[in-house]
């Protein structure tokens, strides 16, 4: 075996090159591909409990929505850390009036909820036009660590 390692100096040194990159991918992939316990989220959510969201708390939320003259139909979920609200408001409400019910969604949430939970809002409406009746769909979001609500244009 020595006999032919001497032999064949640069064939043996490329071979071990090539078992030792082939172990280093190896241990890399194996790193990358097997989880490690973790759930789906990783340690994303890490401090939520201090700061659980209850679901009578969410669907009390939701009850809100609803009693609002503005509002046909609410829904309000949970999902990691964003509160997903998304309502029909009913027919003629403007887009300033759908701004100032998510506002008010907001203060029901306290500053440590605020400030740990991504909000997330889908407001859709349907309004008169010229040409008959047009659907209107807005999104907004707010990010836990800013105070008022990014939305798109509606």
């Amino acid at each position: 075996m020595l006999n032919f390692i001497n032999k064949h100096k640069g064939l043996s040194i490329v071979c071990g090159l090539a078992l030792i990159l082939f172990i280093i991918v190896f241990i890399i992939l194996i790193s990358l591909f097997i989880t490690t316990g973790k759930g789906t989220y990783g340690d994303r959510l890490d401090g939520i409990e201090d700061v659980k969201l209850s679901d009578s708390f969410l669907n009390e939320v939701k009850t809100s929505l609803e009693e609002n003259d503005n509002i046909e139909s609410a829904n309000v979920r949970l999902q990691g850390k964003i509160v997903y609200i998304e309502f029909q408001a009913k027919s003629g409400v403007n887009t300033d009036a759908v701004k100032s019910i998510s506002d008010e969604v907001l203060e029901k949430f306290s500053e440590d909820e605020l400030k740990f939970y991504d909000f997330s809002f889908i407001v859709k409406w349907t309004s008169e036009t010229d040409d008959g009746e047009k659907t209107t769909a807005i999104e907004g979001y707010k990010h836990h660590n800013k105070t008022i609500i990014s939305w798109t244009k509606g």
